[in-house]
C-alpha cells in the first residue's frame, strides 16, 4: 500500500510540473515604439513634431501600449515628456531654432512589466523662416524725387576697422573619440555605437559625424550627432550584411581625423 501511494504522488508531482513548465517558458512583454515626423526638414524658428505609437506583446500578438510614460530628447538633451493615450499614440513637438542636422529621441524606460525601448530619428533645421515678409511689389513703388539731393560723400560710413574684427577660433581640431562598444541588439533592426569623448584642444567640441562603409563601398557619411550624444543608432540596414563604422568629432576649427574602425553584421 505505501508503494502504491507513493508511485500516486510522484505520478501527481510530474503531471503538474507539465502544466507549468510552458507558463515558465512565457518571455517577457516586448515594447516597440514607433516614431513618424511631420517633416524631417523643419524651418528655423519652426516645432519639430510628430506622432508617436507604442505597442506591447509577446511573439506575433502585438496590442496599443497606453499611458507608456515617454520621454523626449534632441541631441542628447531632454527637452519634454509625453504620455500614450488608449491607442498607444502620443504627439512630440519641440521648437527648433539652431540650424543644421539634429536628432530626436523618444525613450521608454521600462517598468515592472514591460521591457525599455526607444526610437532615434534624424532632421534638419533649415534657415527658412515661415511668415517671412514678401518683397515689395515694384508696380507700387514710387519714383524717386527728383529734387532729393545726392548723399554728401564726407559722411559715408566709414570702413570697419580692422582691429576689431572678430579673430579666428583659438585652438585646433579635437582628438578622435574611440567606439568602444558596437552591437547588435535583439530582436535587431539596428546597429549600436558608443564613443569615448576626446579633448577638445582648445575649441569646444560641437558634435560628432558618424560615417558607414557597406560591402564594396567607401566609407560615407551616415548622420550627425550633437555635443551630448555620446552613442548612434543605425537603423537603415539589411540583415546578415556587415557594415564598418567610424565617428569623428567636431569643433569651430575642424574635424578630428577618423577613430578605431568598428564592424557589425545586422540581424
Amino acid at each position: 500500500m505505501r508503494r502504491r501511494a507513493l508511485t500516486t504522488a510522484v505520478g501527481v508531482i510530474a503531471t503538474v510540473a507539465l502544466y507549468m513548465a510552458p507558463a515558465a517558458a512565457t518571455s517577457e512583454p516586448v515594447t516597440k515604439i514607433h516614431l513618424k515626423l511631420d517633416s524631417s526638414s523643419v524651418p528655423a524658428g519652426s516645432d519639430v513634431s510628430g506622432l508617436v505609437e507604442v505597442t506591447t506583446g509577446s511573439g506575433k500578438t502585438e496590442v496599443p501600449f497606453g499611458g507608456a510614460a515617454l520621454t523626449v530628447w534632441i541631441d542628447g538633451v531632454q527637452v519634454g515628456s509625453a504620455v500614450t493615450n488608449g491607442a498607444g499614440v502620443a504627439a512630440v513637438g519641440y521648437p527648433m531654432t539652431a540650424r543644421g542636422p539634429h536628432t530626436i529621441r523618444v525613450a521608454f524606460e521600462g517598468d515592472s512589466k514591460h521591457k525599455k525601448a526607444h526610437k532615434e530619428r534624424e532632421f534638419v533645421v533649415t534657415p527658412g523662416e515661415p511668415g517671412q515678409t514678401k518683397p515689395p511689389d515694384p508696380t507700387t513703388t514710387p519714383p524717386p524725387d527728383p529734387t532729393t539731393p545726392p548723399p554728401d560723400p564726407t559722411t559715408t560710413t566709414p570702413p570697419p576697422d580692422p582691429t576689431t574684427t572678430v579673430p579666428p577660433p583659438v585652438g585646433q581640431a579635437p582628438d578622435a573619440p574611440v567606439i568602444y562598444l558596437y552591437e547588435t541588439p535583439a530582436p535587431g533592426g539596428l546597429n549600436y555605437l558608443e564613443w569615448t569623448v576626446p579633448a577638445d584642444n582648445g575649441s569646444e567640441i560641437t558634435g560628432y559625424n558618424v560615417y558607414r562603409r557597406a560591402p564594396g563601398g567607401t566609407m560615407d557619411f551616415l548622420l550627425h550627432k550633437g555635443p551630448q550624444a555620446f552613442s548612434a543608432d543605425d537603423t537603415h540596414i539589411t540583415s546578415g550584411v556587415t557594415y564598418a563604422y567610424v565617428v569623428t568629432a567636431v569643433n569651430a576649427v575642424g574635424e578630428s581625423v577618423w577613430s578605431n574602425e568598428v564592424s557589425l553584421t545586422a540581424i
